[in-house]
């Protein structure tokens, strides 16, 4: 959700932190990151809202195949941010684009991929199976990083 869009979930969470946080539950802010400052200013100014009320893990999401972070590795802002919060994070590597066009354009997962659940021609291929199951198997070792997090 982008920073512009969360009225409705600011006031939401200001309302509901208290009486859950006491209840011993805890948040976990994801941030998706890629190449494009936005998307950087999107986590920081959902950050400012919601402080150290938040655990954080951010995804750098590699959209495409010299991706680079400057932004979120060299602005002041964002520095700031990781100094403060000391967000765990984590990455999702590139992928190619004919394997990544067909499962948004269809609406299909890595896993329904691996496991053969398609009924798309293209996604039915080894060659997409492999490199699915090769995409997945990466990005279950980076959750395998943050587990603790995201299953306290």
């Amino acid at each position: 959700m982008g920073s512009g869009a969360g009225r409705v979930t600011h006031a939401w969470f200001d309302q509901m932190y208290t009486p859950m946080a006491q209840r011993g539950i805890v948040f976990t802010a994801v941030g998706l990151i890629t190449a494009d400052p936005a998307s950087v200013e999107s986590v920081l100014t959902w950050a400012d809202r919601l402080q150290r009320r938040v655990a954080y893990l951010i995804v750098e999401n590699e959209t495409d195949a010299h991706a680079t972070f400057a932004y979120w590795r060299d602005s002041a802002q964002a520095r700031a941010f990781q100094h403060a919060f000391d967000p765990a994070v984590i990455q999702m590597a590139y992928r190619l684009p004919h394997l990544e066009t067909a499962m948004r354009n269809h609406g299909v997962t890595l896993s329904a991929v691996v496991q053969r659940q398609t009924t798309v021609p293209e996604l039915g291929l080894s060659k997409a199976v492999l490199r699915a199951e090769g995409y997945r198997h990466r990005l279950f070792e980076q959750f395998d990083t943050v587990k603790e997090l995201l299953l306290p």
